[in-house]
């Protein structure tokens, strides 16, 4: 149990630092309304990312109750959607400002509002499937019970990256120029999409090896 939760863990961590979308809204609310409305962001996609991670488990758990072993289906279906998530990433415009009229309102507020935003994400709860699927959860003692276990170490990793992200921006926000920010902000489009491209190798490389 400890190891499924460790790699829930990793899991949400590395996914989050993936979120660009995200990082750039947590920075853009710490900069304009302080870390406390920063904070809030972070507890918001914390608990959406944990929710989908779950719904994402619980999926994954039921396809493993077939009667016919879908390993070589799952590994495939993972791999194309990392394949598409490294072509995204790859894509993605660059973000331009830290400026943000939604920001402009209370932390309760920004709560829901990024907690709504980041659940309502279908392509989230794919790539949480995927991940999972990458680490090996379905082959590696996986079971209902651990599901939500691993989904809450999954919001505790999305939760570290993003206060982190709240913390250097609430520090930095406004002794760095705007587009020193943004321009490191923006690489992370890029790593993403070579992180992607290569789990997406690293999840086909057993079935290669079986041929």
């Amino acid at each position: 149990m400890e190891i499924l939760a460790f790699k829930g863990l990793v899991l949400g961590f590395i996914y989050s630092v993936a979120m660009v979308s995200g990082t750039v809204w947590c920075a853009q609310v710490t900069v304009k309304r302080g870390f406390v409305a920063g904070l809030a962001v972070c507890f918001g996609i914390a608990l959406a990312q944990a929710v989908l991670c779950g719904m994402a488990l619980l999926a994954l758990y039921g396809l493993l109750l077939m009667p016919f072993d879908l390993g070589f289906a799952l590994r495939i279906l993972a791999t194309v959607v990392f394949i598409y998530m490294a072509y995204k990433m790859f894509t993605a415009p660059k973000a331009k400002t830290l400026k943000s009229k939604e920001a402009d309102t209370y932390p309760s507020r920004l709560f829901y509002i990024t907690f709504i935003l980041s659940i309502t994400m279908p392509m989230r709860l794919g790539g949480y499937l995927s991940f999972s699927i990458a680490a090996g959860l379905p082959f590696h003692g996986f079971s209902g019970v651990a599901a939500p276990w691993i989904a809450i170490a999954a919001g505790c990793g999305s939760m570290i990256w993003f206060t982190y992200i709240a913390c250097l921006a609430a520090l930095f926000g406004h002794r760095v120029p705007e587009h020193i920010t943004l321009r490191s902000i923006n690489k992370l489009n890029f790593l993403s999409g070579v992180v992607f491209a290569l789990v997406a190798f690293i999840t086909m490389l057993p079935l290669v090896a079986g041929f």
